[in-house]
């Protein structure tokens, strides 16, 4: 996390973000077993979902006051712009 903020990593902050890991990667196997028209349903509201709760509730302090570090942050703002925006291209 010291690479993308201003904020030092707690054992917290890297036990939750290994433990989420779990969960995620459980989602997107299950997610992979799904007819593409379903799987579709579920991922592009989710993506939305992670673009808002992550970098971009960062940069605009939505839910927490952490202090994100620039140029790097850049990165996972604008993909979070773009995967949704391709994920809605492709549902066409």
């Amino acid at each position: 996390t010291e690479s993308h903020f201003h904020d030092a990593s707690t054992p917290l902050s890297v036990w939750l973000t290994r433990a989420t890991s779990c969960s995620a990667f459980a989602a997107i196997a299950a997610v992979l077993k799904l007819e593409t028209a379903e799987a579709y349903k579920i991922v592009l509201p989710w993506i939305v979902a992670t673009g808002l709760l992550y970098p971009w509730s960062a940069k605009l302090g939505l839910f927490s006051e952490v202090k994100p570090k620039y140029p790097i942050h850049y990165v996972p703002e604008t993909l979070f712009v773009i995967l949704p925006a391709m994920g809605l291209l492709a549902g066409m």
